[in-house]
């Protein structure tokens, strides 16, 4: 897993100014980001214990818990989401 900081600087951050607030705002708040892959950008808890972790699929972020998807979720509400996480 990377820092925001370090994935900014190898350019693999998303384009899109809303998703780098987000993602950016998770880091703030401690949660994990791994960079585009397979499933694209995640956002992951850092608590080992929680399952949850937030994808982004084209313009949604998906919600899965324990590897099942659960819920679409547009950027504010994906916001909203880890902001009760933290």
């Amino acid at each position: 897993m990377k820092t925001l900081l370090e994935t900014s600087t190898m350019g693999s951050l998303p384009n899109s100014e809303i998703v780098r607030e987000i993602l950016g705002q998770a880091v703030a708040w401690g949660l994990s980001y791994e960079p585009d892959g397979e499933d694209g950008p995640k956002i992951l808890p850092w608590r080992k214990s929680e399952r949850w972790k937030l994808n982004l699929i084209d313009d949604r972020w998906l919600l899965s818990i324990g590897n099942v998807p659960q819920i679409r979720f547009c950027s504010q509400e994906a916001l909203a989401f880890i902001a009760r996480r933290r």
